[in-house]
């Protein structure tokens, strides 16, 4: 092989494997237990902690503060939802 090929085993870092194998499936059983429980009441507010969480990944921190800036917006949208479900 030359300098700019690599083998197959480099890659995959183990954290790869581990977040395939061992992340994924721990965080279904808990959304599966959010939703059970309460915690989690539709699809959209899953959408919202999949984002946020998205973009805290790709821009940092920074994205903590538009999110706290943000969820009066969210409480809103989500309340008047609720309100019209309770309507029909």
């Amino acid at each position: 092989m030359g300098p700019n090929q690599r083998g197959l085993t480099q890659l995959f870092s183990p954290g790869t494997i581990t977040a395939v194998a061992l992340y994924l499936p721990v965080h279904y059983l808990i959304i599966k237990a959010a939703f059970k429980e309460g915690y989690l009441k539709n699809y959209l507010e899953l959408f919202v902690l999949f984002t946020c969480f998205t973009l805290f990944e790709l821009i940092g921190a920074q994205v903590l503060g538009y999110t706290v800036m943000l969820t009066p917006f969210y409480y809103i949208i989500i309340n008047k939802i609720e309100q019209k479900s309770a309507m029909i």
